[in-house]
């Protein structure tokens, strides 16, 4: 329980900290950390921790996407860059599966795909629920 509380007390810090320099590059580098460490617990919950063709692709894009929210003002590029994602993503998964000889099986590839997705829009709604208010 000792060390429940002091684990607790230490990421509060942390989270004040994060907070109170939420105006600098720190909020989006935390936000990375937490979206790679939530995608990286995903795989490894399903059995593809170890599964790096289909895992590293998807923590690239969750170290990136909090940057890309903050620091990309015009929203059309951004939507290009969703749509090419979104798009990619399921192709290259796709090639991944057909290209691996039944090495991973479709049922744990589509929920890593779509868990992933919903990590990802979670925390980047962060980010832009923040910028939106003017903190940005």
């Amino acid at each position: 329980m000792k060390q429940r509380i002091i684990t607790g007390a230490i990421i509060l810090i942390v989270l004040l900290l994060v907070v109170f320099f939420s105006w600098t590059p720190i909020f989006p580098a935390v936000l990375s950390l937490c979206s790679v460490i939530a995608v990286f617990e995903m795989a490894r919950c399903i059995g593809l921790k170890k599964a790096y063709p289909l895992t590293l692709p998807l923590y690239i894009l969750a170290a990136v996407y909090p940057f890309l929210m903050r620091y990309i003002a015009d929203k059309d590029f951004l939507r290009q860059i969703h749509f090419i994602v979104i798009m990619c993503v399921p192709l290259y998964f796709f090639a991944i599966m057909t290209f691996s000889h039944g090495k991973y099986r479709l049922e744990d590839v589509s929920v890593l795909f779509m868990t992933v997705f919903y990590i990802l829009l979670g925390f980047n709604a962060i980010m832009i629920l923040y910028s939106h208010r003017g903190g940005a």
